[in-house]
């Protein structure tokens, strides 16, 4: 049996709160994968972080005075592209949850002990992860958006669905 060698990550944890970060370090501690762990308390000092740094992971929180978490994913993917961000925060706006989604985020999570773990779990694997009231938010979008451009459809198109609707009522009717 081979040992094969598990990547060590290193992760910038950016939340105004140093207990918060100390929680996430505390939970994420015994996760095997882990290189280094590196702070900082709000978007500019993460960026200036990132600057002198690279780190692979990326928990931000959303919520933080001067540059918040939405202003700061988007510079960090912008700047920084291989850089994973794991947003968390307590929030569950639908209409935040959508826009992050959109920008292609790695993974959006509530602060949760498991949401934290599972989170790191996944990303580092290269998968995304979003925390299970965020795909229920996701999912209706999604489906609004699809039954919104179903409609759209059919509204620009409805002589000639009405035409075809004919045409299988009639082909329909000489074969059965």
């Amino acid at each position: 049996m081979t040992n094969v060698p598990v990547k060590k990550f290193k992760i910038l944890l950016v939340d105004d709160h140093p207990a918060s970060r100390k929680w996430v370090i505390y939970f994420l501690n015994n996760s095997p994968g882990i290189k280094k762990f590196g702070e900082a308390e709000n978007g500019a000092h993460a960026i200036a972080e990132l600057e002198k740094e690279s780190y692979d992971i990326i928990y931000l929180d959303i919520q933080m005075p001067g540059m918040d978490g939405l202003e700061t994913a988007v510079v960090i993917k912008k700047r920084f592209p291989k850089s994973k961000i794991i947003l968390f925060s307590m929030a569950k706006c639908k209409e935040t949850i959508i826009h992050l989604l959109a920008m292609g985020i790695e993974s959006y999570i509530v602060k949760e002990e498991e949401e934290i773990i599972k989170a790191f779990e996944e990303v580092s694997a290269g998968r995304k992860y979003f925390s299970p009231n965020i795909n229920r938010v996701w999912m209706e979008n999604e489906a609004s958006k699809l039954s919104h451009s179903a409609n759209e459809i059919m509204e620009e198109n409805s002589g000639l669905m009405s035409k075809f609707g004919l045409f299988f009522t009639s082909l329909k009717s000489r074969i059965f």
